[in-house]
């Protein structure tokens, strides 16, 4: 069990004020229902043509080249470039048109910038590292793939393979410290690995009691704070300095999350296709 750190009563106070200002909010939430995609596609809002609150943005790009299911996708601070695993073990990198291009024109041979092959089983987990212009991928078999983008036959810089938690399914950098990643498992658990030393350096709170697995994992954008969440329907935010349990919520069994830069609005969505906010 992690101990409480100095600091932990001033992040609790802080996403309780957070909190609160949410509830209070007058702001209209809505339940929405959606479906997977196979193909990945990037939509404008200046250029749908979007008429009543229910219909669907038209996609300005369709990018194609994945022959399989898409399973973990990120994008860089920039916006330049998009990052995407498919179920065949390759991460593709792909650059993203201007945002002058004409909808539904012809296929620019510039578009897709690299692929990455090295995995030997699924790609779960995969994230930016803004401030080394690196991928970190996250497969089973306990591994972890650090990838430098541009570096053509040279990508792949280090392969981590972790001993003492499991495999990862999700990851994500944490905000204020950019050599670090939170990474969530199969079994309930969740840690901060160090991808410049090559291992875990805190596990967050975890009760052995716990059933099913951590689906998605998040660093808050401006608080030394982890969330995550599961098939076990909890959304659990952790303190990062101590790995203390400080919140707990009771929703749907949940397959992914979003977070706004500001880090006002969490959106979780759910196994029977609703969207929470």
């Amino acid at each position: 069990m992690a101990r409480a750190g100095p600091g932990d009563s001033q992040t609790v106070e802080q996403l309780e004020k957070l909190m609160a200002k949410n509830r209070n909010s007058d702001q209209k939430q809505e339940l929405h229902r959606g479906s997977l995609e196979l193909d990945s596609m990037m939509s404008n809002d200046d250029r749908a043509n979007v008429k009543t609150p229910g219909s669907e943005l038209e996609p300005v790009y369709t990018f194609r080249g994945h022959r399989s299911s898409i399973l973990s996708m990120d994008m860089s601070s920039t916006g330049e470039q998009f990052f995407a695993a498919h179920l065949n073990r390759i991460i593709c990198v792909w650059n993203v048109p201007s945002s002058n291009a004409e909808a539904h024109e012809n296929y620019d041979s510039q578009i897709p910038a690299e692929k990455f092959n090295g995995h030997s089983n699924v790609i779960w987990g995969l994230c930016y590292q803004s401030s080394f212009n690196r991928l970190i991928s996250a497969s089973p078999g306990k591994t972890l793939k650090i990838w430098q983008l541009g570096s053509g036959s040279d990508a792949l810089i280090h392969t981590y393979t972790e001993t003492d938690i499991g495999s990862p399914l999700t990851i994500d950098m944490v905000a204020a410290e950019p050599q670090q990643i939170v990474a969530g498992y199969k079994n309930q658990c969740a840690s901060i690995f160090d991808i410049e030393v090559g291992r875990t350096v805190l596990k967050f709170d975890s009760n052995p009691d716990d059933e099913g697995q951590i689906s998605k994992i998040l660093s808050h954008p401006t608080m030394p704070v982890t969330i995550a969440a599961g098939s076990d329907r909890r959304i659990r935010y952790f303190v990062n300095n101590s790995g203390k349990l400080i919140h707990s919520t009771h929703v749907e069994s949940i397959s992914t999350l979003a977070i706004d830069p500001n880090g006002l609005y969490l959106l979780s969505g759910c196994h029977d296709g609703s969207l929470r906010l």
